[in-house]
């Protein structure tokens, strides 16, 4: 795939061991010195590798510090993805004294990804590119309808009835919400930047969408990486241009419920389409009921099979 795309000869192949939980993750050396990464995953994920095509060059175009796609495409089974390799050091192996600056360099390149504009709401390029806002209505409309009396998340024991009410009062105001979409990286993390030079380059767009901004990204980030009340919190806000008492009363109340309405949607496409999925799905789930103010703790029932 390089030599084809270069015209040099290929000099090394290493295998990235670590840093791909889906893809599996080359990088190339060819005889010039040069050095590209290649991932590569079934050939269904091309279409994802379409969306993050997208993605990049888009928030390439605004500002954000990235490594451009140079290629796609399909060997036999093997669906591929070239791009340049970024120097620098992974986000996840700085220094403790230098991650609340890195956190603080992902809001500056979090603002920039929000100001790509998007048609419509999803994950893949046509969402982006040319959806509308239908899909979020569509999207909202589902997990309401889903909050009934015969809710198999009633008999997994992962919601009880107090719990299920309070839900469908979050995605009830929702509702209400004027729609704001925006290009959301979906990831963002210390280990899917580089940092070079006190510059933050954002790698891995694989959970790209069109969605809330800020919410969505900010709601990814607490539920993953961050503490609300961590000084590397305050730095990405401070990057961002949020400042923490605007955030908490005008913004917190969003984040918490869009993060409620991810994690139950996401155990509902579990249930449906891939229960092995669903203890960690259901793990995230109580997480996000917690933070939402929901006091059920859910029963362990959402074995696979079940």
């Amino acid at each position: 795939m390089v030599g084809a795309y270069t015209g040099a000869t290929v000099a090394d192949v290493a295998p990235v061991v670590g840093r791909g939980d889906v893809n599996q993750v080359y990088v190339v050396r060819t005889g010039d010195g040069a050095r590209y990464v290649v991932r590569s995953h079934e050939r269904a994920e091309l279409d994802r590798y379409h969306k993050e095509a997208w993605a990049i060059e888009h928030a390439g175009a605004a500002g954000v510090l990235v490594a451009p796609v140079l290629a796609t495409g399909q060997v036999g089974q093997r669906a591929w993805m070239l791009q340049p390799f970024l120097r620098g050091t992974p986000g996840d192996e700085l220094g403790p004294g230098e991650r609340e600056q890195a956190w603080r360099g992902i809001g500056t390149q979090m603002r920039r990804i929000h100001a790509v504009p998007v048609d419509g709401f999803g994950e893949t390029v046509s969402d982006l590119a040319a959806g509308s806002e239908a899909s979020w209505h569509k999207y909202l409309a589902y997990n309401l309808g889903e909050l009934t009396a015969s809710d198999p998340l009633l008999s997994l024991g992962l919601l009880d009835r107090a719990a299920q009410a309070h839900l469908r009062g979050l995605f009830e105001h929702l509702a209400t919400r004027p729609v704001r979409l925006g290009l959301c990286h979906g990831d963002l993390s210390l280990r899917n930047v580089i940092v070079r030079d006190r510059s933050v380059q954002v790698i891995d767009w694989g959970c790209a969408q069109g969605h809330f901004v800020p919410h969505y990204d900010l709601g990814v980030i607490l539920a993953d990486s961050l503490g609300e009340d961590t000084v590397e919190f305050a730095a990405l806000l401070d990057g961002y241009g949020i400042d923490p008492t605007s955030f908490r009363r005008d913004i917190r109340f969003d984040v918490l419920a869009f993060g409620a309405l991810e994690a139950v949607d996401k155990v509902r496409w579990a249930f449906d389409r891939n229960r092995a999925r669903l203890p960690a799905l259901a793990g995230r789930l109580a997480a996000a009921l917690r933070a939402s103010g929901i006091g059920h703790q859910p029963a362990s029932k959402a074995a696979p099979g079940t």
